[in-house]
């Protein structure tokens, strides 16, 4: 079966020499007006015309470090009303063990394990 796609645009970040001085950023809250930089961002966009097509048909053949993403099917459910507390001491947790099994050459700061 041939892998079915779809043409599409997506937005890219635009590189800027601003990037070498300043991250890239972008706020998504009223910005106080007594703030001195009143900028909401810094980004600018440049769309990319791609071809989008189905992973799922091709999921296996798919690794982290050849195609910078991979699919891996969990048993972990979130609950429908998510708190801080639920995602601090179970969700955060459980994406560390499976960053720590999936990627074994890393370090991490943070939580030890």
């Amino acid at each position: 079966m041939a892998i079915q796609y779809v043409h599409g645009t997506v937005n890219y970040i635009k590189w800027k020499s601003l990037y070498e001085i300043e991250k890239p950023f972008q706020i998504f809250t009223n910005i106080p007006p007594d703030a001195v930089d009143q900028r909401d961002t810094n980004l600018e966009w440049e769309p990319h015309d791609i071809e989008i097509y189905d992973a799922r048909e091709v999921e296996e053949s798919l690794e982290l470090d050849t195609h910078g993403f991979t699919f891996r099917h969990s048993p972990f459910a979130l609950p429908h009303q998510l708190t801080k507390d639920y995602i601090e001491s179970q969700y955060l947790p459980y994406v560390e063990q499976l960053l720590r099994k999936e990627m074994k050459d890393i370090g991490f700061v943070g939580h030890a394990s």
